[in-house]
């Protein structure tokens, strides 16, 4: 009744599950999708490839930044808590001789001269750096408005008549810095005193009440005519 079959396809017949079985577990110990046996691998499609993790953002380039950005706040914060006047002189300063030779400035020496006499303005950053700045200035070249040039032999210079509009009636300030200020500021621009100034009366911007403020003013007006 039953079809006797040959011994080699019963053997095949019990071997092929088997066979089929360990593929199945070998694939799996690897991790692998399991593979159908008589299935040829090369003719599976190839998968993508995994796109590359992002490099990592270094400890020392973050810390790099960290401390760039503080430096800037730094900055920032000076600048906050700059007297306005600071930029003004420093822009004076940074004039050139053809920005100099025009008429308008937006800052001006007369400018300077307010910052210097203002009691108020901090001694070493407004008041006495607009002096250094004046005096620094007119070695470089020369501020049209503190020109020695006179237009005619009985005309005062430019220099003279700033001097005695704005620096002259200072040396007798109630405030000792102003004198001392325009003690300084009136001499260097002049490059020293009135003769009548060096003797014995020879004037004392620190002394208070000195007996020797009034002269000094009528001695350096006296000067300045002939300037």
């Amino acid at each position: 009744m039953y079809s006797r079959l040959p011994l080699a396809a019963l053997l095949l017949c019990l071997l092929l599950p088997l066979g089929l079985a360990t593929d199945v577990v070998a694939d799996e110990e690897k991790g692998k999708e399991p593979t159908p046996k008589g299935k040829d691998k090369g003719d599976e499609k190839a998968k993508p490839a995994k796109p590359a993790a992002p490099a990592k953002y270094g400890v020392a380039k973050l810390q790099q930044e960290i401390e760039a950005l503080r430096e800037r706040l730094v900055r920032l914060a000076e600048q906050a808590n700059k007297d306005p006047r600071e930029r003004l002189i420093e822009e004076y300063a940074n004039y050139s001789l053809e920005q100099f030779t025009k008429q308008k400035k937006r800052v001006k020496v007369r400018d300077l001269v307010d910052f210097i006499f203002d009691e108020e303005a901090d001694y070493n950053l407004v008041r006495m750096k607009a002096v250094n700045v004046i005096l620094a200035v007119n070695e470089k070249y020369l501020d049209p408005d503190l020109s020695t040039e006179r237009k005619s032999s009985g005309s005062p210079s430019p220099r003279s008549l700033f001097c005695t509009r704005h620096v002259v009636k200072k040396l007798a300030d109630k405030d000792r810095n102003s004198r001392v200020l325009a003690d300084k500021l009136i001499t260097d621009l002049w490059g020293g005193k009135p003769a009548t100034l060096l003797g014995p009366r020879n004037y004392k911007a620190q002394k208070k009440h000195s007996k020797t403020w009034g002269p000094a003013i009528s001695d350096w007006k006296k000067y300045l005519k002939r300037r």
